[in-house]
């Protein structure tokens, strides 16, 4: 358990080289296009200017996005994708949902870093992390936008 910690720890300290060379919004749609080409599944995408995103809960989001891309790559078998990122009432809300397989009637799976490194990472950042499986999988994450970094 100490190891995880750690290894989470050491993953959110780097930051991701995209969000450092341009906007939130791009970063992401650059995950879509890469979630598009490798599975040929489209990613229906509604991403409002990140402005009021600053530091830490920009890369939460983007690092939400792409564990919730990777685990319906691995295992949702989705013929739709949509991605969401609204800003107001000094939040952020993102969802990131698919019309695959879900997970009725089973409990996801705890034991990797996925799932659960997402909650800790929104978590740890002042945020709400919601996930449901009933019919595909729906997360949806609030957070409160962050300061800019000085």
């Amino acid at each position: 358990m100490r190891a995880r910690r750690e290894l989470t720890a050491i993953i959110d300290e780097l930051r991701p080289p995209a969000l450092s060379t341009g906007s939130l919004e791009a970063a992401i749609a650059e995950l879509i296009v890469a979630f598009e080409h490798e599975t040929g599944i489209g990613v229906e995408s509604q991403l409002q200017a990140s402005t009021g995103i600053h530091g830490r809960v920009e890369e939460v989001v983007f690092r939400v996005v792409q564990e919730g891309l990777t685990n319906i790559r691995r295992h949702a078998r989705a013929s739709r994708v949509a991605v969401s990122l609204g800003i107001g009432a000094g939040q952020a809300r993102l969802v990131v949902a698919d019309d695959g397989r879900g997970f009725a009637g089973k409990t996801p799976s705890a034991g990797g870093l996925g799932l659960a490194g997402m909650r800790e990472r929104v978590e740890g950042a002042g945020g709400k992390f919601e996930i449901s499986g009933q019919a595909g999988t729906r997360i949806e994450v609030v957070l409160p936008l962050g300061e800019p970094d000085a």
